[in-house]
């Protein structure tokens, strides 16, 4: 955290850099493979049940596309540390570190903005089961909260550990997501099988 000193945060990148960049790497792919698939699947269904020309599902894949790209401006930003191994002067350390947690700070607030407009589609339609709907709206609403960490200006603040602590909630949220489609594309092809006598 840029809370630590330039030195530190040098050292860290000293030993630490292939690790990081690596799992950088890791995650990326991760997002192309698993997650912009599941986005792509998530609002074309948050559409069908609710409307072509309505706003809550384009609500959703704004704040969809925008959380992951928080993430990757934050990275943008120690990317250059791990490069060159933490072997940059100690003020550009901790200017390059507060960079990436004032970034960093906005992935919660718009995962919050995709889970609002699927949770008001739910809530409408029950597409999904509500509890998604209900974990959604607290969601945005501890996203918004946790991203005034920039604003308190405390990085190892209360409201910076919000941030942390929120990001496996998300997990949560959109894997249940993940299942919930699954699901109903399995009984959906049950359903086309008794129909067509397969």
């Amino acid at each position: 955290m840029y809370g630590s000193s330039g030195e530190e945060i040098s050292r860290f990148f000293a030993d630490n850099s292939s690790r990081y960049m690596t799992s950088d790497f890791i995650i990326g792919i991760a997002f192309l493979v698993f997650y912009f698939p599941f986005l792509a699947c998530f609002i074309t269904l948050l559409r069908i049940a609710y409307g072509m020309n309505r706003p809550w599902p384009l609500l959703a894949l704004i704040g969809g596309i925008l959380f992951p790209m928080a993430g990757f401006a934050a990275s943008a930003f120690n990317g250059p540390l791990a490069l060159q191994e933490g072997n940059v002067s100690p003020e550009i350390a901790q200017t390059l570190a507060a960079a990436t947690f004032y970034s960093f700070a906005s992935v919660p607030l718009f995962a919050g903005v995709m889970t609002l407009g699927g949770a008001l589609v739910i809530l409408e339609t029950r597409i999904f089961s509500r509890w998604l709907a209900w974990l959604g709206l607290a969601i945005s609403v501890v996203g918004v909260v946790s991203s005034s960490a920039t604003i308190a200006n405390d990085p190892d603040g209360p409201l910076a550990a919000l941030t942390f602590i929120v990001l496996p909630v998300i997990g949560m949220w959109v894997v249940g997501i993940a299942v919930s489609m699954i699901r109903m594309r399995a009984a959906v092809w049950a359903a086309g099988n008794r129909v067509h006598g397969g």
